[in-house]
């Protein structure tokens, strides 16, 4: 599951034992992933669920050597997977160009993503996106433009 479409705040909140129980692991896609592998950890342990038996995937601007730190740091406690694009397959001495494709429109219906991270919303429908902001309690970020 990629909380960051919704934001981690909203998920541990809502997602209760049953939703936990039945997702296999979560996908980091923005923040500081130390952080927010620790509130998923603690979100499991809350639940009571053995942490050990989820997975955590990061995959938000990835390097090599920050995997190998977050492996050090979580290992013996959940399994994990990285997922390093950009950066494994850039090995040129220019910078790596910044290029994601994302979903705006789903059969005529506007999609959002609401980031906890400032400059990662993302929606194309202010009015959609105001809903989606009172809905889940969301503070007002600048939405991304596609």
């Amino acid at each position: 599951m990629l909380q960051d479409a919704v934001m981690q705040s909203w998920c541990t909140v809502t997602i209760r034992n049953t939703g936990v129980t039945l997702i296999d692991g979560l996908r980091h896609d923005s923040g500081d992933p130390f952080e927010w592998g620790e509130k998923a950890l603690a979100h499991y342990a809350k639940l009571r669920i053995d942490a050990r038996t989820k997975r955590l995937v990061f995959s938000d601007a990835l390097t090599v050597p920050k995997a190998l730190a977050l492996y050090r740091h979580f290992a013996d406690r959940v399994m994990l997977g990285f997922g390093i694009g950009t950066q494994l397959t850039n090995d040129t001495p220019y910078q790596a160009l910044n290029i994601v494709m994302k979903l705006v429109r789903c059969n005529g219906q506007p999609v959002a993503k609401l980031s906890d991270t400032p400059g990662k919303s993302q929606c194309t429908d202010e009015t959609f996106l105001a809903y989606l902001r009172q809905v889940f309690n969301h503070p007002e970020h600048k939405a991304g433009r596609s």
